[in-house]
């Protein structure tokens, strides 16, 4: 799903521009003005007095995508300041990477954070442990440059021999 999700999301933050920008043409704007007063949805600021069914669908929907931008972005922010205080002053800083629910058991002076399938460069250990031995390898090996020098345990479930 959040594959998908990832693919339609580029048509679905310029849905309301596309759909602004035909109501504006519709009520006899010039397509440069249609642009401009769609995008000006997305910040709440209607340039244009023409209003039809296309131009209050967008006007209602921008600032929606809008809005769940600021708070996608905010989030982020939020879970990276709260990982990071979470490590303040641990002597060893650990990042256990996992699809699935788990809970490690550690030192007083170890701090560990659980970021799903997020990086953390700011941690001293990493430990992927995937639902697959193709996922953890595949997670790997995509941040195999920030993991040089550290370490890394790679929890592996299935060994077949060759």
């Amino acid at each position: 799903m959040k594959k998908v999700l990832k693919k339609i999301l580029p048509v679905l933050i310029l849905l309301p521009l596309a759909i602004g920008t035909t109501g504006y043409l519709i009520a006899g704007e010039m397509l440069a003005d249609s642009l401009y007063a769609s995008f000006a949805l997305y910040f709440v600021n209607p340039v244009s007095d023409e209003y039809n069914l296309y131009v209050e669908i967008a006007r209602w929907t921008a600032p929606l995508v809008t809005a769940t931008t600021i708070l996608c972005a905010l989030q982020s922010v939020w879970e990276s300041l709260r990982d990071r205080l979470h490590l303040l002053g641990k002597k060893d800083r650990v990042a256990v990477y996992s699809d699935e629910q788990c809970d490690i058991s550690f030192g007083r002076d170890v701090g560990a954070i659980y970021p799903g399938e997020k990086f953390r460069r700011y941690a001293d250990s990493h430990i992927i442990m995937f639902s697959s031995d193709k996922k953890s390898l595949q997670f790997y090996e995509d941040h195999r440059e920030d993991l040089a020098g550290k370490d890394v345990y790679v929890g592996i479930r299935d060994v077949e021999c060759i």
